[in-house]
């Protein structure tokens, strides 16, 4: 089914990352998810396929870091207290 049409009533801030060599997902669908949802942060990853948590690794998760720094600086700076606590 189609939702892209509902995706503007996601309250939630999302990251769309793609690889801009990214074969089986192109870029443009990429961009259509990110021009559709209501608040999302776009990074494509030059040089990247459709597998960028192998490609690059630091690259993503450093991406992720700042995308839930931004995103939810309390939980973050939480962050130790809740792995200390478990």
């Amino acid at each position: 089914f189609h939702l892209l049409d509902r995706l503007g009533d996601v309250p939630t801030p999302a990251l769309v990352m793609c690889g801009d060599r990214d074969m089986i997902t192109p870029r443009f669908l990429s961009r259509r998810l990110h021009a559709a949802l209501a608040d999302s942060t776009y990074v494509e990853v030059r040089g990247g396929g459709h597998m960028l948590m192998h490609e690059t690794p630091e690259y993503l998760a450093d991406n992720l870091r700042c995308f839930a720094e931004a995103v939810l600086p309390d939980v973050w700076r939480a962050r130790p207290a809740i792995a200390e606590a478990g």
